[in-house]
């Protein structure tokens, strides 16, 4: 299972290289931000019910609040723009990726789930940075939506960083 988790992460990390070349524009920067938090809610949820730990359910619970009211500021945005979002090949793979990411989860053993699930997080954090950093944002061209996408550093940060203290 674990390969399975590098696999995925590793296929997630070529698909936000590949659509650095070719660009994305603000409409599909929208839905690649949606596509990342529902897949990231998604695994957390499932952390709070499944989980033994209560400082990893703790994390689950802060991941899945504020990655859905990231969500819910794009949405609010992206009516107010009048912006569509449209799916890219970054949003896609986000997509199979997390639901891959969670198929492993549901199947990993108790003894396995919160190893598996931090390890998740951590990955997929450091992944999401490097590809706010390095596509979103050299590719953004409203204001109001970079913005968003740098007001994310932060949190991102702070799920990663407590991710990494549980994991050691």
């Amino acid at each position: 299972m674990r390969n399975l988790l590098f696999l995925a992460v590793g296929l997630a990390g070529s698909a936000f290289s590949a659509e650095q070349k070719i660009g994305i524009d603000d409409a599909q920067i929208a839905h690649v931000l949606v596509s990342a938090n529902d897949v990231t809610v998604e695994a957390s949820q499932l952390a709070g019910l499944k989980s033994s730990s209560e400082e990893v359910k703790a994390l689950a619970h802060q991941v899945a609040y504020e990655h859905s009211n990231v969500n819910q500021a794009v949405a609010e945005l992206t009516t107010r723009l009048e912006l569509a979002s449209r799916h890219s090949p970054i949003s896609q793979e986000l997509k199979a990726d997390g639901e891959n990411r969670l198929a492993g989860l549901k199947s990993a053993s108790d003894d396995e789930f919160d190893k598996a699930y931090i390890d998740q997080v951590v990955a997929f954090h450091q992944n999401l940075l490097d590809l706010i950093d390095n596509t979103l944002m050299p590719n953004v061209k409203n204001q109001e939506l970079a913005a968003l996408l740098f007001g994310l550093f932060a949190p991102l940060s702070d799920h990663l960083e407590r991710a990494q203290q549980i994991q050691k």
